[in-house]
C-alpha cells in the first residue's frame, strides 16, 4: 500500500510539474507577443547591438536619452527586478532604486497596462540572453538632467493618457483601443507635445514632429482623406509598405 501511495504521489508530482512548465511556457510565449506589441525592442536595442541590451540614442529637444539594458543581466539589466518593481518601471516610470525614468519611456501610456500583461512581458524578457554591459549615460541640459524634477512633471502629466468609454463598443474595438493607446502607445509619437515634453491630449493623435519628421495624424477622418483603408493599414504595419508609401526613419523599427 505504501508503494502504491508513493507511486501515486510521484505521478501526481510529475503531472503538476509538467502542468507548471506548460503554464510557464504559455506565459513566456504570450510575453513575447506582448513585448512586440509594446515595441520594447525598438527603443532598447542599439543599431547592430544585441536584442534588448540598450544603448539606442533617443534624441529629444532636451538632449539625448539612451535606451536602457532590459536583458536579465543582474548588474546592468533587469535581472534583479521583482515583478512589482518591473511593473513600477512600466506603469509609474520608476527604476528599481526609486529614481524617476525619463518620459522617453512611455509610462504616460503604460500606466494603463494590465498587470498580467506586465508580468508576462517580464517572464519573456527573463528568457533572453543576458548582456553584461551598461547603456551609455544619459546627459541632458539643466534643469532637465535633475530626475527629481520629474516628480512634479509626473503629477501633472504622468497619467495624461486616458481611455474612452467602452460602453456599447465591441470586443474588437476595446482590444484595438488598448493596443493603440496603451501597448502600442501610438500617441507618444503621433500626438504633439508642449514646451516641456508633455503630450497635448486635446490634440490626441493629430500628428507630431519627431526628430524633424512628421508623424502624421491617425484620426479616422484624416486617414480616410489620405486614402487609407483597413487592409492598407494592416499591410503597412506588418510589412512596412502599402499603396500610400513605405515607412522610414523612427517608424521603420516599429
Amino acid at each position: 500500500m505504501q508503494r502504491i501511495r508513493s507511486g501515486f504521489a510521484l505521478a501526481l508530482g510529475m503531472a503538476l510539474s509538467v502542468g507548471v512548465q506548460a503554464a510557464d511556457q504559455a506565459q513566456i510565449k504570450r510575453g513575447e507577443y506582448l513585448s512586440r506589441a509594446a515595441d520594447c525592442m525598438a527603443c532598447h536595442t542599439a543599431e547592430g547591438g544585441a536584442p534588448f541590451a540598450g544603448g539606442l540614442p533617443i534624441h529629444s529637444p532636451f538632449g539625448t536619452i539612451y535606451g536602457s539594458n532590459i536583458t536579465p543581466d543582474k548588474a546592468f539589466g533587469i535581472g534583479n527586478y521583482s515583478a512589482d518593481e518591473f511593473f513600477a518601471a512600466l506603469a509609474k516610470g520608476k527604476r528599481k532604486d526609486g529614481a524617476n525614468l525619463y518620459p522617453a519611456m512611455p509610462y504616460t501610456s503604460y500606466h494603463l497596462i494590465k498587470r498580467e500583461d506586465a508580468d508576462d512581458i517580464q517572464a519573456y524578457l527573463m528568457t533572453v540572453a543576458p548582456v553584461h554591459r551598461p547603456a551609455p549615460e544619459t546627459k541632458l541640459s539643466f534643469p532637465f538632467n535633475v530626475r527629481q524634477g520629474l516628480t512634479g512633471w509626473n503629477m501633472l502629466y504622468g497619467k495624461s493618457v486616458e481611455l474612452q468609454s467602452t460602453e456599447g463598443k465591441s470586443a474588437a474595438w476595446q482590444r484595438g483601443q488598448y493596443m493603440v493607446e496603451v501597448l502600442g502607445h501610438c500617441g507618444e509619437c503621433h500626438t504633439p507635445r508642449n514646451s516641456i515634453g508633455a503630450l497635448q491630449q486635446d490634440q490626441r493623435l493629430t500628428g507630431g514632429l519627431l526628430n524633424g519628421y512628421l508623424a502624421p495624424s491617425l484620426l479616422a477622418k484624416d486617414l480616410a482623406e489620405r486614402g487609407w483603408t483597413q487592409p492598407d493599414l494592416t499591410t503597412f504595419l506588418k510589412h512596412g509598405m502599402s499603396a500610400q508609401g513605405t515607412m522610414f526613419n523612427e517608424m521603420f523599427p516599429v
